[in-house]
């Protein structure tokens, strides 16, 4: 027969303790209401109402937040760096991670430590434990349950926090491809959107836009190939690098090198906004910044040793300083881009404003369009492998480039000024043009260039 003393005291001190557990669910649970809430928040009641020592520790053990009962004596550092030293804390949070319950693992230092599984949309996250120099009397169960609450209140500040950067990151690009397409309804709101991204309207600006290709000559097998043996296919598999971890390593790049670069990573391309070089004297004195073509060969070559099975291309757009000129200098730049193609500048950086004729020929929507153009006036010359042709089409690409000068031409051929004069002769009589007219002239140098002939200036 239990005596009646002692059945009145355990119930006085299990209603003692549900009145402590309903007062500390409800300070956290009060603490999601607050919108500046944290981790170091939600250790600090524990920490208050458990008189104990509580961190939130990582998967790695690293410590992400720790608070100390009040009050803490003056050895309160000692006894967190002892905690952490002691083995019993990784076997803590180890036994909690086996069975993703809180658990109660005696302390090699004395009293108990208490951890508790911290998990985020399925995966485990962190941890919660908790720390006191004595054993717990009849309220044992109090530490395990407050601890365990702990880390669900934890999970969701942390779902909440994600959710905030993500809604953030999908804001920011929706402004960037906003001002890319030229989506603001007027300047007003251009400018808005720019500065809610940092974007300098006192700097001129460059849209830089770069695609991956992995077809390029030097790309690494297909795994599909039939002419390939299995094992190289296998091993050509393992050394294949999606497109969009190169892209993602373009951004890192620009973003690690260019401050202020506003940048955008969205398969199948990489956008960066990219201010050039202020004059001496401007705000990065100019020297901080580099301009934008040579930082993207530096890219191409970085990214070519990394990657050697992809080829990265770059296009430049024209320069632009306000908000509302950005959508022309990233069409300018995704003009570029396909210029490379049809010039079979597949690999390099290709700048608008060193396009010459090709910004028209860009203009035409169709490659088949400017290829009939350039068979219709060049004739024999535009088929490749054509014997009768010689280098009758070379030569005269390099007369063009040499100003009508035959003996220049020769020169760079490495050949008589004869010789290229009877080129010239034949490439006439091939093409029915004469180049002593001005007319067939311009329209035998576009053909060129709509073949990607003639040599563009880098």
């Amino acid at each position: 027969m239990s005596h009646p003393v002692l059945v009145k005291d355990a119930a006085t001190a299990e209603n003692r303790a549900l009145r402590g557990l309903v007062t500390v669910y409800r300070r956290l649970s009060g603490l999601l209401l607050r919108r500046e809430v944290d981790l170091t928040a939600i250790t600090d009641v524990l920490a208050a109402e458990l008189g104990c020592w509580a961190w939130v520790a990582t998967v790695e053990l690293d410590v992400v937040t720790v608070s100390a009962p009040e009050p803490t004596d003056e050895n309160g550092s000692d006894v967190d760096e002892r905690c952490r030293a002691d083995p019993q804390w990784g076997t803590a949070l180890a036994a909690a991670e086996r069975s993703g319950l809180p658990v109660r693992v005696p302390a090699s230092l004395g009293g108990t430590f208490v951890a508790a599984p911290i998990t985020v949309a399925n995966r485990l996250w962190a941890f919660v434990i908790t720390w006191q120099a004595g054993w717990y009397s009849a309220s044992e169960e109090l530490p395990l349950m407050i601890t365990e609450h702990a880390a669900a209140m934890c999970g969701a500040v942390i779902s909440r926090e994600r959710v905030a950067v993500e809604a953030s990151g999908r804001v920011r690009e929706d402004l960037i491809t906003g001002l890319l397409l030229g989506r603001a309804t007027d300047e007003a709101e251009a400018t808005q959107w720019a500065e809610h991204l940092g974007y300098d309207t006192t700097r001129t600006h460059r849209v830089l836009v770069a695609i991956v290709d992995e077809s390029g000559p030097d790309a690494r097998p297909d795994p599909g190939d039939e002419r390939i043996a299995p094992r190289e296919a296998e091993e050509a598999a393992k050394r294949r690098v999606l497109p969009g971890t190169v892209l993602d390593a373009v951004e890192e790049f620009l973003v690690a090198r260019v401050p202020g670069v506003i940048a955008l990573t969205r398969v199948p391309e990489t956008v960066a906004i990219i201010p050039e070089p202020s004059p001496p004297g401007g705000n990065d004195g100019g020297s901080r910044v580099t301009d934008p073509i040579s930082l993207a060969e530096s890219a191409i070559d970085g990214l070519g040793r990394r990657f050697p099975g992809a080829v990265v291309t770059v296009g430049i757009g024209g320069r632009c300083q306000y908000p509302e000129e950005l959508a022309r200098s990233y069409s300018q730049g995704r003009r570029t881009l396909e210029s490379a193609s049809r010039l079979s500048r597949r690999g390099q950086v290709l700048s608008f404003d060193a396009l010459g004729i090709h910004r028209l020929l860009s203009q035409v929507p169709s490659t088949a369009d400017v290829r009939s153009f350039a068979r219709e006036v060049l004739g024999p010359l535009a088929e490749p492998g054509d014997e009768r042709c010689g280098g009758f089409v070379e030569t005269l690409a390099c007369y063009f480039q040499c100003d009508s000068s035959p003996q220049r031409a020769a020169r760079v051929l490495h050949v008589h000024p004869n010789t290229v004069t009877y080129r010239l002769k034949r490439a006439e009589e091939l093409t029915g043009l004469r180049l002593d007219r001005y007319r067939d002239r311009l329209m035998a140098q576009v053909a060129l260039e709509a073949l990607g002939l003639m040599e563009m200036e880098s």
